[in-house]
């Protein structure tokens, strides 16, 4: 199930990437985990390079996005990984290590989680 129709339009994730003029702290953050979801990204370590305590950053960020930044950081690994899978000839195993997942078992759990969740979503939780 690709996670973008033709032309664009979000099937179901909806994961915004910061605009670039933001200048924001939070979307100087967002741009930041952006550029390095291949490295550890706990909320201690996000919180750090936010220069927040954890429970701040929690907060500030599900007002932002609507998501805390483990779900969020999930799926900005999930469309890496998918853009890596269709642009270029890299193995699942490769994939999983540039867009952050610890293994391509990983990868395929994240993977299978978003079309379960899909399933369910619109109906189709029957046929699972």
């Amino acid at each position: 199930m690709p996670l973008k129709r033709p032309g664009g339009q979000a099937q179901f994730i909806v994961h915004d990437v910061p605009a670039v003029d933001d200048k924001t702290a939070m979307g100087t953050l967002l741009l930041w985990i952006e550029k390095n979801l291949h490295k550890e990204l706990s909320l201690p370590v996000i919180a750090r390079q936010a220069a927040m305590i954890p429970r701040t950053l929690s907060r500030r960020f599900a007002e932002r996005v609507n998501a805390t930044p483990a779900p969020w950081v999930a799926a900005a690994r999930v469309r890496r990984a998918q853009q890596l899978l269709e642009t270029t000839r890299l193995s699942v195993e490769d994939v999983a290590v540039h867009s952050g997942f610890g293994s391509a078992s990983e990868l395929r759990e994240h993977f299978a989680g978003i079309v379960v969740s899909y399933r369910r979503s619109f109906g189709f939780a029957r046929q699972l």
